[in-house]
């Protein structure tokens, strides 16, 4: 199977390059010697998790059986349950802000945030995507991304962000750096202008411009005190007529 780039001996996991180079020679593995498909971002979010504890010399995937076991069966969970981010598609409801997940706005939006803002941590992008969606949706009655927003521990988080930041992070439109208790979201490679219409752009700064100074502890905890949040249970999606009841809204 495909040789994993490891990082030097005693380093724990992969950086986002030796991910990406990892990804796509395990993907091209499957391709010819087992005719199966899996998405990009599948194995590089397998990667990270069959990783994350391991601290390694450069080694192949399948240097054993039992590894090699113990990385598909992590591989096959993820695509069991987590869909592929370009097809999250619902019909258009109060919970998505009234317009089907797009992947490419959802890509834009990210990437504006992240050329714009500094010092942005995933909890904190989070929150500035949340209060960028919603604040669009009470000005002009529908969303940007058409994200579903969930009740989680540090707030509300976009619904599969972690697999949609994963397949981000592997296609290079951003870095996510690790850092000890947290992880930094800063643009990548592909980085581009924003494809962001001018509502949206305007929405989009606004939150940078009240929310964009705030500590990533500073605005969860400033979210948890919207009645978003409050009046939600852990689990819940949140409906985006939430949005007129936030402490702070544009005049």
């Amino acid at each position: 199977m495909a040789v994993i780039t490891g990082g030097e001996k005693g380093t724990k996991g992969l950086s986002a390059e030796q991910l990406r180079t990892a990804a796509t020679d395990i993907r091209g593995h499957f391709l010819a010697e087992a005719d199966a498909y899996y998405p990009e971002w599948s194995i590089t979010t397998a990667l990270r998790q069959w990783t994350a504890n391991k601290y390694f010399e450069p080694a192949v995937v399948d240097k054993s059986l039992v590894e090699r076991k113990e990385f598909l069966r992590i591989l096959e969970s993820i695509v069991r349950r987590s869909p592929r981010p370009d097809s999250i598609a619902l019909e258009s409801n109060v919970f998505n802000g009234m317009r089907t997940f797009s992947f490419d706005r959802f890509r834009a939006l990210t990437c504006h945030l992240a050329t714009r803002t500094g010092g942005l941590f995933k909890t904190k992008l989070n929150k500035l995507l949340f209060y960028s969606d919603f604040v669009h949706y009470y000005i002009h009655g529908r969303s940007i991304t058409g994200s579903r927003y969930v009740h989680l521990p540090f707030g509300p988080v976009p619904d599969a962000y972690e697999v949609i930041l994963d397949h981000l992070s592997s296609s290079g439109d951003v870095m996510i750096i690790a850092c000890p208790g947290f992880e930094l979201v800063t643009p990548g490679q592909r980085t581009k202008g924003s494809d962001l219409d001018e509502t949206e752009r305007e929405a989009a700064s606004w939150v940078i411009e009240k929310f964009g100074r705030m500590s990533s502890s500073e605005i969860s905890e400033y979210s948890h005190r919207e009645k978003a949040y409050r009046f939600t249970r852990m689990g819940d999606q949140i409906a985006y007529e939430y949005a007129k009841y936030f402490s702070l809204l544009p005049g």
